[in-house]
């Protein structure tokens, strides 16, 4: 998952297969050639279930901006499907990131 980004690359491997996340994909193919803009690098630093069911679960995950080290909360819906759990991309597109102070709470996470 390291080298792809669940939230808006709308990997198949990781976003499940919805309306929103199809139309998502063809709107990025139609505007491949234009020029991309500076994409932050994010490092996992934390999470929690909030939610669980047999095929779907919500978990907040905590993102650390690694330019800046501002910590993210971003709400992750997820569905099982196909044998593994997808991102639920979501229907408005805005994957609801929000700035946090701090971890405490969470489970950590570090990287290398």
């Amino acid at each position: 998952m390291g080298a792809v980004d669940p939230f808006f690359g709308l990997d198949e491997r990781l976003v499940a297969d919805t309306p929103e996340a199809r139309q998502a994909r063809q709107d990025q193919e139609d505007a491949s050639g234009e020029a991309e803009t500076d994409i932050p690098v994010y490092q996992l630093a934390g999470f929690e279930v909030t939610n669980y069911a047999d095929d779907v679960a919500q978990v907040n995950v905590v993102l650390r901006v690694s330019e800046s080290a501002q910590l993210l909360l971003a709400p992750t819906p997820l569905r099982w499907e196909a044998g593994d759990w997808h991102y639920v991309y979501p229907p408005n597109g805005d994957p609801g990131f929000r700035a946090i102070d701090a971890s405490y709470g969470f489970i950590e996470w570090a990287g290398v």
